[in-house]
């Protein structure tokens, strides 16, 4: 019976301290007040009688601070703001006036630090972060705002030496990676926009041999050995280039 009561007195407890801990994380502050750095706008209200904001009726803004939130965290904040490093727009959704007049809310999630190999669905436009390529597009209804697609990512930071992946034609090639073919996708990144597959040639010991697409600048260490024709693996009248690493 002492046991019991004592883990409910601990829950209790617990609780009551974790909801403090929240809610020192919100706080409201007038409309046109600067955020601190670290917070993000994730709510508007309007204020009316003593307490509130001078003049009357002028709204409230309710912030959050996301500095330091643990990696993998999704947070609801209000659409229009400059997303921080390390965070990417998941979806966007309308609140009915909850983050001021037509102004939507947007979903957004911590991935810096996530494992090598993750795969995330981000809104389409969003700046994909270093170490993570954009390997394809979907269709999602409306979930990032009107005719906004999805964009499948993935973390390739950490991919061992020799690992091939795809990636959407037209993304920026990583350093260390090199682009080793081109083809059609019908539609899997965007529409007429075909896929490469890439290869991570940094890491891999001299004398290794890659065959790549003609138009890259040959790494350094790296030497052509000869060029041919692939029949449009590298796209229409491109050919293939093999290198050798020399150094």
């Amino acid at each position: 019976m002492y046991r019991l009561l004592l883990n409910g007195v601990v829950w209790i407890f617990l609780s009551l301290l974790t909801t403090t801990l929240l809610s020192a994380q919100t706080k409201t502050i007038c409309s046109g007040e600067s955020i601190p750095v670290g917070w993000l706008k994730i709510g508007e209200r309007i204020c009316r009688g003593s307490g509130c904001c001078p003049p009357y009726y002028v709204p409230q803004i309710v912030i959050m601070k996301i500095d330091g939130l643990p990696v993998g965290s999704n947070q609801t904040v209000c659409s229009s703001q400059r997303i921080p490093v390390g965070w990417v727009k998941k979806s966007e959704s309308s609140c009915n006036g909850c983050c001021g007049y037509s102004l939507p809310q947007m979903n957004i999630k911590r991935i810096d630090g996530l494992p090598t190999g993750t795969i995330e669905r981000i809104c389409n436009g969003s700046t994909i972060p270093n170490g993570w390529i954009k390997s394809s597009i979907e269709d999602c209804n409306g979930c990032c705002g009107y005719n906004v697609p999805l964009m499948v990512i993935k973390k390739i930071e950490g991919l061992p030496a020799g690992a091939e992946e795809r990636i959407c034609n037209g993304e920026r090639i990583p350093i260390g990676w090199v682009k080793i073919s081109e083809h059609s996708c019908n539609g899997c990144c965007g529409y007429s926009i075909p896929y490469n597959t890439i290869k991570r040639i940094s890491g891999l010991p001299i004398g290794a041999v890659v065959n790549m697409c003609q138009g890259q600048t040959i790494p350094a260490g790296w030497q052509k050995i000869t060029e041919q024709q692939c029949s449009n693996c590298c796209g229409l009248a491109v050919k293939r280039v093999t290198i050798k690493r020399i150094a």
